[in-house]
């Protein structure tokens, strides 16, 4: 079968809208070295300081944003740009589940889950009913799909009096989540356990469970979430995390994502059925962005 022509009128429309896109692509890379310079310990060659900041200033002011900020936004930006060109090289090769072994892809997303330990801490956990008192206390907080790591150390940053389960099946990412525990001086705060969800032996023991959605099979959602039901305390949250768009373009991004994080896009009410089906109740949606367009769904037993 001959290939089909190209239609003259389309190529250089095709061929401008990809300059734009190479420009946004760079743009973004330039954003990511410029915060990280902020951010520290990394420190720029005077030269090339100058040159990132100057295509950084045309997207956004930095001057506002201290280290901490920074080095999540540049976090979220490297996420993207490094799983994007993953997906460019070898668009054939996404799975129907999670199996990622590049230590620099896998650290990179885990480095960008990080940020949403500060957003909940400063504005979803003031409102979930008793979640910011019990965050204060002594409590416990289980990470499904901890992944390096990343979120659960940045959970007892956040929470200094807290400890953490983080469970995983994927040992690549579990072997990057026990060493970096092992390096933040934490094993006496995170348990690193290789762990299928649907399996959680743990009964009301969970003041908050923060579960990724994005990397969990449908086919096991029901199960996993019911368990989870069952490891809160009365009165403990489970917070479902996943991808958003406020818009079609965004929404149409945030399904590309997720399939090719082994997961099923789901909308606000497939997802607030399945909580509900699990037994969860008084769910709220809650559109945030961390650098990227995100829907949290609170819930609790």
């Amino acid at each position: 079968m001959s290939e089909p022509s190209s239609n003259p009128e389309a190529v250089p429309t095709a061929r401008a809208r990809v300059a734009e896109l190479v420009a946004a692509t760079e743009t973004l890379a330039a954003l990511a070295a410029a915060l990280a310079d902020r951010a520290g310990p990394t420190e720029l060659p005077d030269d090339l300081k100058g040159a990132v900041t100057s295509v950084a200033a045309t997207v956004a002011d930095l001057d506002g944003l201290g280290p901490e900020d920074s080095a999540q936004i540049a976090a979220v930006a490297r996420a993207i740009l490094t799983q994007a060109a993953a997906f460019a090289a070898d668009p054939a090769g996404v799975p129907p589940t999670w199996s990622v072994t590049d230590p620099a892809l896998l650290t990179s997303l885990g480095e960008a889950s990080a940020a949403f330990a500060p957003l909940i801490r400063d504005q979803i956990a003031p409102q979930l009913e008793g979640l910011a008192d019990a965050l204060a206390g002594d409590a416990t907080i289980l990470d499904v799909g901890m992944g390096v790591g990343a979120l659960a150390i940045a959970f007892t940053r956040a929470f200094p009096t807290a400890s953490v389960v983080g469970i995983d099946i994927w040992e690549p990412s579990l072997a990057l989540s026990r060493a970096n525990v092992t390096e933040a001086g934490l094993t006496g705060r995170v348990e690193v356990r290789e762990q299928d969800v649907t399996t959680l032996p743990d009964t009301d023991r969970y003041d908050m469970i923060w579960f990724s959605g994005p990397f969990i099979p449908k086919a096991v959602l029901g199960a996993a979430l019911e368990r989870c039901r069952h490891a809160l305390k009365e009165g403990g949250w489970l917070i479902f995390g996943s991808y958003g768009g406020a818009d079609q373009k965004q929404r149409a991004l945030s399904d590309l994502r997720t399939v090719r994080s082994g997961g099923a896009p789901l909308g606000d009410e497939q997802t607030l059925a399945l909580l509900e089906d699990a037994g969860l109740r008084d769910s709220r949606v809650l559109q945030v962005s961390i650098g990227m367009p995100t829907r949290l769904i609170a819930s609790r037993p």
